[in-house]
């Protein structure tokens, strides 16, 4: 009998479990939490947006896009499909985002643990794993926790599958660093991902800015500047908070933020708050108005942005740029108009920080690809130690894609060991 131990009773993890489990393989999870799957539940505001129909290509945080490739070629979004709906989980589609039918992330976990036991699954939960040693049989034995009583296990293959602390307050994905190292793996310091970001404050108008305009939403086209570089663009739904920027429009810049910010770098998002519009057209169009010159600076824009953020730009235009344009002067000369909106479609917003752990979809940083066989998610330096999802020095857009990585890997990595057990017998 192969004894197989999986660390993390996640998406990855569950699914690991699901492509491992035979009448060879004895496969047992121990989880932290007090439930299998329970970060699933959380996930797509509850409903869970569990892959995408797009193109995987292109939507990942990598160093090496050939890693990722031969993963998804084992196992794609198509096939997720497939394999949920033998299971009995119908999917949705939403402008390719793929759902549960219920609309409801429950379905997925419950889906998962319910295929585990099936499969003769065993789960230990509210268990912390306290470290990890390699046995003098070329096993493993997992030193343990719970309710502050030890237990060690023993098994012949582990895979690690405990994800990162992403909202969430425990460390324990951060226990087998040590241990990784010590063998010769390269892991780069995890960091928020998919999460807001705080701007700094340091001028009156910008703390005034994000008081009056929290909770507003509006679309925009975002450019990402490190130091004086452009880097990215992202196009979408900005969300003001009182602490500075939000939305999905933001979360995909949030990797490549936290990146910078580690190193010490500036990080600047520039906005562009009319990205439908010409300025030449748009000004034209505005002085062609009926009474025009009755309007006031605040008058013609409410009927073209928000009317809070219409407010606040024009305070920030008129601090930073030309403080002869107030909210409610009239008559406005055409070049001054057309000075302001250009303003507006390149306003700098330079970042502070980004959201914290708690607050983060996911991480960036992870153990390095360069150590893992992609073919089987094992280790190049520990036999018979395996990796899967968001342990990985891989991320993903928003959109299902971290989901889709947490079950392509978790399945690489299950079939793995069951392959090699067979192939003993």
């Amino acid at each position: 009998m192969n004894n197989i131990i999986i660390i993390g009773g996640g998406a990855s993890g569950l699914f690991a479990a699901i492509n491992a489990a035979n009448e060879d393989n004895s496969v047992t999870i121990i989880e932290a939490n007090d439930k299998m799957g329970k970060k699933i539940l959380s996930t797509g505001n509850g409903r869970c947006n569990f892959s995408n129909l797009d193109s995987l290509t292109g939507k990942y945080n990598c160093d090496d896009n050939e890693f990722i490739e031969k993963i998804f070629n084992a196992f794609s979004n198509k096939d997720i499909v497939n394999t949920f709906e033998k299971m009995g989980l119908f999917a949705t589609n939403n402008n390719g985002y793929l759902y549960p039918a219920s609309m409801q992330a429950a379905s997925v976990s419950d889906m998962l643990i319910s295929r585990c036991r099936l499969a003769g699954v065993k789960f230990i939960n509210n268990t912390i794993v306290t470290d990890i040693h390699i046995a003098e049989d070329g096993g493993f034995v997992i030193e343990t926790e719970t309710d502050n009583i030890n237990n060690n296990y023993h098994c012949d293959k582990v895979i690690l599958a405990m994800g990162t602390k992403a909202g969430i307050k425990d460390d324990f994905c951060e226990n087998m660093t040590e241990f990784l190292i010590e063998h010769n793996h390269t892991i780069e310091k995890y960091k928020p991902a998919l999460c807001g970001m705080e701007v700094k404050k340091d001028k009156p108008p910008f703390k005034q800015f994000f008081k009056n305009t929290a909770g507003v939403r509006w679309k925009i086209n975002a450019f990402l500047y490190i130091d004086n570089d452009r880097i990215t663009t992202e196009s979408g739904e900005l969300q003001f908070t009182n602490y500075g920027l939000s939305g999905i429009v933001i979360f995909q810049l949030a990797a490549m933020v936290s990146r910078a910010l580690e190193n010490n770098r500036k990080a600047t998002v520039l906005i562009d708050f009319l990205p439908e519009y010409d300025i030449n057209e748009l000004v034209n169009a505005v002085c062609m108005q009926y009474a025009y010159e009755k309007k006031s600076v605040y008058d013609i824009l409410m009927g073209i942005i928000n009317s809070k953020l219409a407010m606040e730009l024009i305070n920030i235009y008129s601090y930073y740029v030309d403080n002869e344009v107030k909210p409610f002067n009239k008559n406005l000369p055409k070049d001054k108009l057309t000075d302001m909106f250009k303003f507006f479609k390149k306003v700098e917003f330079n970042i502070d920080r980004t959201n914290d752990f708690m607050k983060a979809q996911v991480c960036c940083g992870g153990i390095d690809v360069d150590g893992i066989n992609p073919y089987t998610m094992e280790s190049k330096y520990i036999k018979n130690l395996y990796f899967t999802g968001e342990l990985i020095n891989v991320d993903g857009k928003c959109g299902g894609y971290n989901l889709q990585w947490a079950w392509s890997t978790g399945y690489v990595a299950g079939k793995s060991c069951k392959l090699v057990s067979q192939s003993q017998i």
